[in-house]
């Protein structure tokens, strides 16, 4: 159990930003989804673009839009 003990304080830290920063409050109303990314440094979402328009995806909105395209 000793070896894991050094990574805990790194587990909560990221769970703690993926909890503050991570959830969707980016849209008109917000999901109870999370963000599919965030930059490390400024903790904003990644942003994805396509056929130039900006957008602010998580992992189920990625799945919707494959299912769309194919």
């Amino acid at each position: 159990m000793e070896e894991f003990e050094k990574y805990i304080h790194t587990v909560k830290e990221f769970a703690d930003h993926v909890l503050r920063y991570g959830k969707d409050q980016y849209g008109e109303s917000s999901t109870p989804l999370f963000v599919d990314g965030l930059n490390v440094t400024t903790y904003e979402p990644v942003k994805w673009l396509s056929e130039g328009m900006e957008w602010i995806l998580s992992t189920l909105i990625k799945k919707i839009i494959r299912f769309i395209r194919s």
